[in-house]
C-alpha cells in the first residue's frame, strides 16, 4: 500500500443505519494515498460487525474498538493512530460529496497553508472552487463570527501541527469540544485557506450534535470554550477577535438559559 499522505477518521457509535454508506464514500476516492482510520467506541447495534466487513473488503480501512468514552475521545484514538501528512474528519451519518473530494481538496493545499477550509455541500450552490489564502490574524474574527471553528469536518488540517503541539479534544465535555479543539490548533496557525467547494455531505440529524442533548455541565463546558477563545484572542491582540468573543459569550448565554428552561419545564417548573 502506498504511504498515506491523508488519514480520515471516522468515529462510529451506534450509526449502524448510516455507517456503511459513509465508509463506502470514503473508499470510493480518486486519491490513491488515503488511509480511513475508524475507531468504534463500544458500539451497542452492529456498527462494528459492519465495520470489520468493509474492513476485509477494503486494504484502506484501520479498524479499531474501545470501550464506550465518547466522540472526542474516539477521535483522538484515531489521531494516534494516523500515519497521514494530512488529517480529515468525517462522522459516520455523512459522507463525502464525490469519489474526487479529497483529491479536490489535496490540489487546492499548498505548502504555504496551514489549514483549509471547505463547505458543506448544497445542491442549489455552483462551486466556484476558487481558492483564497489569508493570515489567520486577518480572519480569525470572522471565522469566530461565522462559527466556522464549530466543526471539524469542514477541514484539513496538517499532521504536523496537531501532533507537535499536542492538540486534541477535551474529553467528557458535552458541547464546545470541537471549537476548543480548533482554537488549540488555530493558535498555531499563520496562513488559512479556503476554498468555495461543497465537499462534505452533512446530515442535518447529526448524531454528534450535542446542541440537541444538553447537558447539565453545559455552562461549565461553554466556559472552558470561552476561556481559550479569549486566550486566543489575546495571544492574537485582536480587537476584532475580542469582540468575536463576546459575541459566543452572548451566544452561550442563550444556550445556558434554554438549557435551564427546559430542565425546570421537564420537572413541571415554571420559566
Amino acid at each position: 500500500m502506498t504511504r498515506p499522505v491523508v488519514s480520515i477518521i471516522v468515529p462510529v457509535y451506534n450509526a449502524a443505519a448510516y455507517v456503511a454508506e459513509c465508509l463506502q464514500s470514503l473508499i470510493a476516492q480518486t486519491y490513491p494515498a488515503l488511509e480511513i482510520i475508524v475507531v468504534d467506541d463500544g458500539s451497542t447495534d452492529d456498527s462494528y460487525a459492519m465495520c470489520q466487513s468493509l474492513c476485509s473488503a477494503s486494504s484502506r480501512i484501520r479498524l479499531y474498538h474501545q470501550a464506550n468514552a465518547g466522540v472526542s475521545a474516539a477521535r483522538n484514538a484515531g489521531i494516534a493512530k494516523s500515519t497521514g501528512d494530512y488529517i480529515m474528519f468525517v462522522d459516520a451519518d455523512d459522507t463525502l460529496r464525490d469519489a474526487m473530494t479529497v483529491e479536490t481538496l489535496l490540489q487546492a493545499y499548498t505548502s504555504q497553508h496551514d489549514v483549509l477550509i471547505y463547505k458543506k455541500y448544497h445542491v442549489h450552490h455552483t462551486d466556484t472552487r476558487k481558492t483564497v489564502a489569508c493570515p489567520v490574524h486577518k480572519i480569525a474574527w470572522r471565522l469566530v463570527m461565522c462559527e466556522t471553528l464549530n466543526a471539524p469536518w469542514n477541514k484539513v488540517y496538517r499532521a504536523e501541527i496537531i501532533k507537535q503541539y499536542s492538540v486534541d479534544f477535551p474529553v467528557g465535555v458535552k458541547i464546545g469540544e470541537d471549537l476548543m479543539f480548533n482554537i488549540a490548533y488555530f493558535r498555531h496557525v499563520q496562513m488559512v485557506a479556503m476554498i468555495d467547494y461543497g465537499g462534505y455531505v452533512y446530515r442535518e440529524d447529526n448524531i454528534h450534535s450535542a446542541t440537541k442533548n444538553l447537558s447539565a455541565t453545559v455552562g461549565r463546558d461553554l466556559a472552558r470554550a470561552r476561556k481559550k477563545l479569549l486566550c486566543w484572542a489575546m495571544q492574537q491582540r485582536s480587537l476584532s477577535l475580542g469582540i468575536a468573543y463576546g459575541y459566543i459569550a452572548l451566544k452561550n448565554t442563550r444556550v445556558t438559559i434554554l438549557q435551564w428552561w427546559r430542565r425546570t419545564k421537564h420537572k413541571g417548573g415554571s420559566a
